[in-house]
């Protein structure tokens, strides 16, 4: 799976948990080492609970994540994640 991808199923686990997606982003090297890390290194990062740690190792494997995945497909889109030299300076300074 692409890390674009891994992006938009970080995405879809988390909802409109905004702060809890910067922490796990501070907290990781990268968004493969959020999905690669242990339920309990997860529930260590701030805002993370247990059902949600549980959400994140699940949602690369989940039907949302596919039917976002097509979706992308058919319509050409780009994923253009917070870390990328393309994500437009003006939105990494959006408070939550």
């Amino acid at each position: 799976m692409t890390d674009e991808l891994l992006w938009v199923a970080l995405a879809l686990a988390l909802g409109e948990r905004r702060a809890t997606f910067r922490n796990l982003v501070a907290a990781f090297d990268d968004i493969g080492s959020i999905f690669n890390a242990s339920w309990r290194d997860l529930c260590q990062v701030r805002g993370v609970t247990r059902e949600l740690a549980s959400a994140i190792r699940r949602a690369p494997e989940s039907a949302e994540l596919q039917k976002e995945r097509e979706i992308i497909a058919r319509l050409g889109l780009k994923i253009v994640p917070l870390n990328s030299p393309d994500y437009p300076e003006n939105l990494r300074h959006i408070p939550d």
